[in-house]
């Protein structure tokens, strides 16, 4: 009997053991992190250098993007993924001394035949956030075509590259003002609003699972535009993070909704550039 309950005794003491020294890990990261920003950049579009008549804040030279990733490279910024940033702002995981996370909106077909190949050269990662239904009818035609699932798939078996949503449909701007997404259509009542961005959402995140195979967790906000009835939509639907297009670097402090980004735009040099990844 002795023995069995020096035996409970010591199981008891290991278990409290194991919580204390979890609870200092978890303590230790939250801490470490809390220290550390964390830029956001979002790209578009990528043209060649002697397309230079359609560059605009959407559009980059190929070259440009080259400069900045080597910048990156070369002095020590690791990428990061939106599955880490959770975990890191949980505390369950710690980020690298100087991480970012590269993003591009849209799904242009440039992101594969050039960013994913680029990112794959300097042992990168980045994020696509797509508008599903163009994937689905996007012509090949079009003045910038975007990818198709075949494509999606290749970069993300790769690990090179994950899909968020940036909706399935509602891309747009009816008043020219707001994106359609973050408000009613004229006539529209409340309760329709809800219920079109509440069916949006549902089928961006259910055609990512059935193309990928993974539910997505992020999402980017067309325009950056939001507003408290699109956030409560968007939780409700398991998204956990949510991006905008406002300026700024994030940390580890605060929640993981309307997170801040810089805009690589296609007039910046690389001295504007480090500026902005600078704060």
């Amino acid at each position: 009997m002795k023995k069995i309950a020096l035996s409970r005794r010591l199981i008891s003491l290991m278990i409290v053991s194991i919580i204390i020294i979890s609870g200092l890990i978890l303590k230790n990261n939250i801490d470490i992190n809390k220290k550390i920003q964390i830029p956001i950049i979002m790209y578009h579009n990528f043209i060649k250098d002697h397309d230079i008549e359609n560059i605009d804040t959407a559009s980059m030279k190929e070259s440009d993007f080259i400069e900045q990733i080597k910048y990156l490279k070369q002095n020590g910024y690791t990428t990061i993924t939106f599955e880490d940033l959770l975990k890191c702002k949980k505390g369950i995981k710690r980020l690298p001394k100087k991480p970012v996370l590269i993003t591009s909106d849209d799904g242009y077909l440039s992101n594969y035949e050039f960013m994913y190949k680029v990112l794959k050269e300097y042992n990168m990662k980045g994020t696509i956030f797509l508008i599903g239904k163009r994937l689905d009818e996007d012509s090949p035609n079009a003045k910038y075509p975007k990818i198709n699932w075949d494509q999606a798939r290749e970069m993300y078996k790769s690990g090179i590259i994950d899909f968020q949503s940036h909706t399935y449909n509602i891309h747009n701007k009816t008043d020219g003002l707001r994106s359609d997404f973050a408000q009613p259509l004229i006539g529209e009542s409340q309760k329709e609003y809800e219920n079109r961005i509440d069916r949006d959402i549902k089928m961006s995140i259910n055609q990512i699972k059935k193309e990928l195979g993974y539910t997505p967790i992020a999402l980017a906000y067309p325009y950056g535009d939001y507003s408290e009835t699109s956030e409560k939509i968007i939780k409700e639907n398991g998204i956990k993070i949510s991006i905008t297009t406002d300026s700024g670097i994030e940390t580890i402090e605060g929640s993981t909704y309307l997170l801040k980004r810089i805009t690589a735009s296609g007039y910046d040099s690389i001295s504007t550039f480090i500026e902005k990844l600078n704060g």
